[in-house]
């Protein structure tokens, strides 16, 4: 098949006989009807007689008819044929047809054999046999009778009745088109496109496109306007779409409202999406059925019709069209515009998943994680997350995981477990990311890696998420992983609870209750509690035995949240400390929350992990001194080995570089530039290249410090020397302000 941008062009082979006797005053004006009755070695006067002769006899009886083919009379045999294939007078009997086109063929005539040839394709009066249909459709076209070739070409094509080959179709297509079949044009046209068979040529592919348009050939117009869409020419393509939808060609229709539907090339209108995508639908056109069921259903611009949206599904569903079964799939599972239907939902989750849409197999794997309409069945889900894990499904990728993870329809494998976590991560999911660090933190299935582990813990609290923010709680407070610092600690916790995890709720209650602030604990706790944490229960037991309390508003609870965050900030600003990782303790991990249920389905979490012990402090930004030296002679060589301290040192330069971020951007603490280039100057005098870099950028664009070009260019000569790209910009950039100053 041509590997077309859009639909295949079509290679049918339409089954239709000649009929030069009834219809020969029409076809004698085409110089093709004048080779209908020439056989080997006659001419075109011969041929002429011919179609006289049959219209003379055109209307003789039927027993005429059959006296005369009985004698011999080729007319008459023909004509006798074309009578019993449609039923003309007579009984349809399509082997006394085959039968009657057989003796004419078999005198040489071109049209006889072309459908002695139809009639073994189709195998209509006689058993299919495309060996023999192309025996009788090459004798045709022999002769030069250009529905034959065309024929003939489409065979050897596709390989029936032979072995494909692309060459002899090629040459059989351009004898068609070379006398203006227009079928057979835009074969040629599709060739020279996509270099099948023969050296791709645009320029000869638009010559044959424009010789098929030019006869009104929908389809062509159809194709033509693909081509000139992929040559970026977006008016002309709109035109010839046109045309062909004008013409009645569904594909250029269904196109025509995709392109209405997305803005493409046009403006976004939904009522003409909706108008073309009808069109295209009552022919019975899945994708436009389809389309038409989307716009019912979402559109803000059209009345919503969730009926007809069904309906359209339904018949889409019905063609085989996977996404419509997948969208009616999930109507059935939530009982929108119809009765829940779980049996529904599962058998076309199922019609869809065997077509191979991902999102499908990944639908079907949850009814089997879950039970839900089905019996559960962990292998089963695991049947169809892989191959919809294996298409890039990103939740597929994460469930896949944890099945690996727990050993759910699969054996347990770490290997495995850790792969899909990171196709999962490499997609930006961020329950993967964090299921990655904590298992970078701990070394399991992975080498242990804290300095990764944490960054990426970093980006993830900065972005808001609480669990790698509840997991930096710990890092920061047991201190032996990281530099121990109970002021980061208590932001991160506080941060946590704010966004409503219920751990982190928990905790930081307990720690206002220990220091006797019953008031705040209770705010806190009430929190965990109602999300039935059963510890934060048993304290505000508690408190209530202390102390009989009225109960707090909702603006009590907010202005007691403001106050902790504002002075956990302050303390954080004020007084923050980087502590050294002891290098010759050894690392445990404990795991403080409770490890997931493993009857979870594919939306569980990992589980946060720290460690415990405390360290020694170090000045967060680097004085004076230290900036001068590390000017006069940082090394842009990265140590060949990584020991203990070099980690140590890596932790606590990633921590500066995503502080100073949030310091850049205001994200967690109020914006400060002169602390944010304080923190970047450390990590980037520790070594970190995106840090360098960073302070490359700082001082070249003067954040948080003065302008100095040099500096700037030093930074940025040190990372782009170890391979940043972003760097090399930099020193681009930095080169070309120099000389304009000069």
């Amino acid at each position: 098949m041509f590997s077309a941008p859009a639909l295949a062009v079509n290679l049918t082979i339409k089954f239709s006989y000649l009929l030069f006797v009834v219809f020969a005053p029409f076809l004698i004006q085409n110089v093709h009807a004048l080779q209908m009755l020439k056989s080997i070695g006659g001419d075109v006067s011969q041929a002429q007689d011919a179609l006289n002769l049959g219209t003379a006899t055109a209307n003789q009886s039927l027993a005429q008819l059959k006296q005369a083919a009985r004698s011999g009379d080729l007319q008459a045999q023909f004509n006798l044929a074309n009578r019993y294939h449609h039923g003309d007078g007579i009984e349809v009997n399509e082997a006394l047809a085959f039968y009657w086109y057989s003796q004419v063929a078999n005198q040489g005539y071109a049209s006889a054999q072309f459908n002695v040839g139809n009639s073994y394709y189709y195998g209509v009066g006689v058993e299919k046999d495309w060996t023999q249909a192309l025996s009788w459709y090459k004798k045709s076209a022999m002769q030069g009778f250009v529905h034959a070739q065309y024929n003939l070409a489409v065979m050897y094509r596709l390989g029936q009745g032979v072995a494909a080959d692309d060459e002899t179709a090629f040459q059989w297509y351009s004898k068609a088109a070379e006398l203006g079949h227009a079928a057979a044009q835009l074969n040629v046209a599709k060739i020279y496109e996509t270099g099948t068979g023969v050296e791709k040529n645009l320029a000869l592919a638009r010559q044959w496109y424009e010789k098929a348009v030019a006869q009104h050939h929908a389809e062509a117009q159809f194709y033509f306007a693909n081509f000139l869409q992929q040559q970026n020419k977006p008016r002309e393509s709109l035109a010839w779409y046109t045309q062909s939808a004008e013409q009645g060609f569904a594909a250029a229709q269904s196109v025509l409202a995709t392109l209405y539907r997305t803005g493409n090339m046009v403006e976004q209108d939904d009522e003409k999406a909706l108008q073309w995508a009808l069109l295209a639908a009552q022919q019975e056109d899945p994708d436009a059925q389809f389309l038409a069921g989307v716009i019912y259903r979402n559109s803000k611009k059209v009345a919503r019709n969730l009926a007809a949206g069904i309906d359209w599904y339904r018949r889409a569903a019905h063609h085989g069209h996977a996404q419509a079964q997948y969208n009616l799939a999930t109507l059935c599972l939530q009982g929108e515009g119809m009765e829940k239907d779980l049996d529904c939902a599962i058998s076309l989750y199922q019609q869809a998943a065997e077509q191979g849409l991902p999102v499908a197999q990944y639908s079907l794997a949850l009814r089997y994680l879950r039970g839900e309409g089905v019996e559960q069945d962990y292998q089963k889900a695991v049947h169809w997350l892989l191959p919809a894990a294996k298409a890039g499904h990103v939740l597929a990728q994460y469930s896949l995981a944890l099945r690996y993870q727990y050993g759910q329809g699969v054996e347990k494998n770490n290997a495995e477990k850790v792969y899909w976590y990171q196709q999962a991560a490499a997609q930006g999911h961020v329950p993967a990311k964090y299921a990655l660090a904590l298992l970078q933190l701990k070394g399991e299935g992975v080498p242990q890696d804290t300095t990764a582990a944490v960054s990426i813990l970093l980006d993830l609290a900065g972005q808001g998420n609480h669990l790698a923010q509840y997991q930096l709680y710990l890092l920061y407070t047991e201190g032996k992983l990281i530099a121990q610092n109970p002021a980061f600690a208590k932001t991160y916790l506080l941060k946590s609870a704010q966004a409503g995890y219920a751990m982190a709720q928990f905790h930081l209650g307990q720690q206002l209750f220990d220091q006797g602030n019953t008031t705040a604990a209770k705010n806190w706790l009430m929190l965990a509690a109602e999300q039935h944490h059963q510890g934060a229960k048993k304290i505000l037991g508690k408190i209530a035995k202390l102390k009989q309390s009225t109960p707090i508003t909702l603006a009590e609870k907010e202005a007691t949240l403001q106050k902790t965050v504002g002075k956990a900030a302050r303390a954080v600003a004020n007084n923050a400390v980087i502590i050294d990782t002891p290098t010759t303790q050894t690392v445990v991990i404990k795991t403080i929350v409770k490890k997931p249920d493993t009857q979870k389905t594919a939306h569980d979490t990992a589980t946060p992990v720290a460690a415990k012990s405390a360290t020694t402090t170090k000045p967060l930004a680097p004085t004076q001194a230290r900036i001068a030296q590390s000017l006069s002679g940082v090394k842009a060589e990265t140590p060949a080995t990584s020991t203990p301290a070099n980690q140590s040192a890596q932790n606590v330069a990633i921590e500066q570089y995503h502080l100073s971020k949030m310091y850049l951007s205001g994200q967690l603490f109020e914006k400060n530039e002169s602390t944010a280039f304080a923190l970047m100057q450390g990590a980037a005098q520790s070594g970190l290249i995106k840090a360098q870099s960073a302070l490359a950028i700082m001082y070249l664009k003067g954040i948080g410090t003065d302008t100095d070009y040099k500096k700037a260019y030093y930074w940025a000569n040190i990372a782009a020397r170890r391979g940043d790209q972003p760097s090399q910009n930099t020193l681009k950039q930095i080169a070309f302000i120099l000389s304009q100053l000069q």
